[in-house]
């Protein structure tokens, strides 16, 4: 049975995996864009403590038009969305979410 984990946590571990799975500066892109997915988050009042089971579906479709209002351009919003979804498919891939 597994435990409850925090965002936080779940995020660690997605980037020490990244680290390990891509190159340096790719791995080192997609942690500056989960920086700003926690930020998101904590903006819509869900703290990285939080338990993973808080975060939603609708987070990860409500990130990219946060980065528009936030006055990313495409291709940096694209960059940081695409970190988001690599957190998505590690939680996918390590069973936290279906």
């Amino acid at each position: 049975m597994e435990t409850q984990i925090t965002i936080k946590y779940a995020v660690e571990k997605c980037v020490e995996e990244l680290y390990t799975t891509r190159a340096k500066l790719t791995a080192r892109s997609y942690k500056s864009g989960l920086d700003r997915f926690i930020e998101f988050l904590e903006e819509h009042e869900l703290p990285k403590d939080a338990l993973l089971s808080k975060l939603s579906m609708e987070h990860f479709i409500g990130f990219p038009a946060w980065l528009a209002e936030q006055g990313y351009a495409k291709k940096g919003a694209q960059l940081r969305n695409f970190a988001a979804k690599a957190l998505l498919d590690w939680l996918v891939v390590n069973g936290h979410v279906q």
